[in-house]
């Protein structure tokens, strides 16, 4: 069975290191079925695959991101430069890897596929 969406959110520009008192907002105000990454979910520091990973990491690993995720049915989205590395990052070798920990980390879909 398909999964009617109804109620949607999505965001950018996040940094996992800050404080995100977000996600409990968005949670109790929109109670959404589904969040869209549109970029920037992390800033790596640095532009290896190794700095990626730890970024994503940092940040599935917040309980309050968590807590966030567990209410929806759908977390999906698009990498952006800054969640590969450095400014303007993605034009080196290991960006296939980067993209595939990013689709890890972040895909809460059944078919997630890499954006």
């Amino acid at each position: 069975h398909a999964l009617a969406l109804e109620r949607l959110a999505f965001g950018s520009c996040n940094k996992q290191q800050s404080p995100q008192p977000i996600w409990p907002v968005i949670t109790n105000t929109t109670h959404p079925q589904a969040w869209f990454w549109t970029g920037d979910a992390v800033y790596a520091a640095g532009k290896g695959a190794r700095a990626a990973k730890r970024a994503l990491r940092a940040q599935a690993d917040r309980e309050d991101y968590a807590a966030f995720v567990s209410t929806l049915d759908v977390v999906d989205g698009t990498w952006d430069d800054h969640d590969l590395g450095l400014n303007d990052a993605g034009q080196d070798e290991a960006t296939d890897a980067r993209r595939r920990a990013y689709a890890e980390l972040f895909a809460k879909t059944d078919d997630a596929a890499l954006h």
